[in-house]
């Protein structure tokens, strides 16, 4: 017998039926979040990009104009639509939103560019300008492993691709 079914034989709310029927239903999500289907992957990355690119657009402004808060509000949705897409092109369920310890589950991916996670902390720091640059290049290389990934994304992501 194991911990949670002594505990519940303890507490006086032991059912037999109701633990194996609450045990079948997480190993059933459990099979089900291992497959991370293509067309999902395709719906989160193109959403990821098409916000990618219209904050890549704007950043610069902030960046010229030396407005540290607004370049730093913008930085961080580049950075996190960057993370959502890689977290779904690794077929990562969950994450997206909020990732933790990024620098542990980066080295882990497969897709990614190189040296991502430095890069990105390089690019978070100043000087903006050069950090627009960076933010910029990660981008194009994540969207690009991206178009390698997932079938027929290229046609979908040439509207929001246009520079």
């Amino acid at each position: 017998m194991c911990l949670t079914e002594r505990l519940l034989r303890c507490s006086g709310n032991y059912s037999v039926e109701r633990f194996s029927t609450e045990r079948a239903l997480v190993d059933d999500w459990r099979q089900r979040l291992k497959a991370y289907p293509n067309a999902l992957k395709a719906n989160v990355v193109e959403d990821a990009v098409a916000q990618l690119w219209q904050h890549l657009r704007y950043v610069r402004i902030p960046a010229e104009r030396q407005d540290q808060v607004e370049y730093m509000r913008c930085e961080t949705v580049i950075a996190h639509c960057m993370l959502r897409m890689l977290f779904a092109l690794n077929g990562q369920f969950g994450r997206q939103e909020t990732p933790k310890r990024c620098a542990e589950r980066l080295t882990e991916f497969e897709v990614k560019p190189d040296a991502c996670y430095d890069r990105l902390c390089r690019a978070l720091a100043p000087p903006l300008r050069e950090g627009v640059e960076m933010l910029n290049a990660l981008a194009h290389e994540s969207v690009a492993l991206a178009m390698g990934q997932v079938p027929d994304l290229d046609t979908r992501l040439a509207r929001y691709i246009n520079d």
